[in-house]
């Protein structure tokens, strides 16, 4: 047995696959509430990164815009298309590019936008309104 960190092992053979845990993009960006450090043996094996960013006031519903993966854990949450958008336009300029960003939108399919709304409704992040409206996920009355 492997020790890979506090708490983690791997047995001979066994070989950690990222993507069975979150697929989405080449480097797996987790969000929290509270600032921490990733182990190192998940850095030296993942491109992943670990972002503090509040865009949604402290008073939306907990769990808006998370559920499980399709057969994954039912207690690892990752963000929903909807949620997901909206973290990535947070990033624009920092770490993503808006073209890289507009061409995701671009592609994006199947948007519940009664999520997309409620979501919407509970930003702080100016940024991140402004862009969703230069990029058209907002609708126009």
């Amino acid at each position: 047995m492997q020790r890979l960190g506090r708490g983690a092992y791997s047995l001979p053979g066994d070989e950690l696959n990222r993507d069975a845990c979150l697929a989405f993009r080449e480097t797996v960006v987790l969000w929290g509430d509270q600032p921490a450090r990733l182990p190192a043996w998940l850095s030296e094996r993942f491109s992943v990164r670990y972002r503090v960013a509040h865009i949604f006031e402290p008073a939306m519903p907990a769990g808006l815009g998370l559920a499980p993966l399709p057969a994954g854990r039912p207690d690892l949450l990752v963000s929903t298309p909807e949620r997901a958008l909206l973290e990535l336009l947070s990033e624009t300029g920092s770490f993503e590019g808006l073209e890289e960003v507009r061409h995701l939108v671009e592609s994006t399919r199947k948007l519940r936008e009664p999520v997309l709304d409620e979501l919407l409704g509970h930003l702080n992040r100016i940024k991140v309104a402004r862009l969703a409206a230069r990029l058209d996920l907002v609708a126009t009355p």
